[in-house]
């Protein structure tokens, strides 16, 4: 990561985060990784325009589920952005 001044950025085509957000995405990143059911979930983080979405793949709509109830659990009271739920449910083909 490159600071520059209150914005950092990471190498790359990923846009410009401020320090603020980059927490922000920082504690949900880390609260997925700490729970048994998300934690090795293939989830994408992102934060835009006030509007967090979440990318990747899941098996079924309860883990969908299961990943949106963890972010707003580690948030508590703190600044709760919109949330876009993009994660696609996929199903093994058995």
């Amino acid at each position: 990561m490159v600071f520059d001044d209150d914005n950092f950025t990471t190498r790359g085509n990923l846009p410009t985060v401020n320090k603020d957000d980059a927490q922000l995405i920082s504690r949900v990143e880390e609260a997925l990784k700490r729970d048994p059911q998300t934690a090795r979930l293939p989830i994408s983080v992102t934060l835009s325009n006030g509007t967090l979405e979440l990318r990747g793949s899941v098996r079924s709509y309860y883990l969908k589920q299961m990943v949106q109830e963890v972010i707003f659990k580690s948030l508590k009271q703190e600044r709760r952005p919109f949330l876009r739920n993009l994660l696609e449910v996929t199903q093994l083909n058995e």
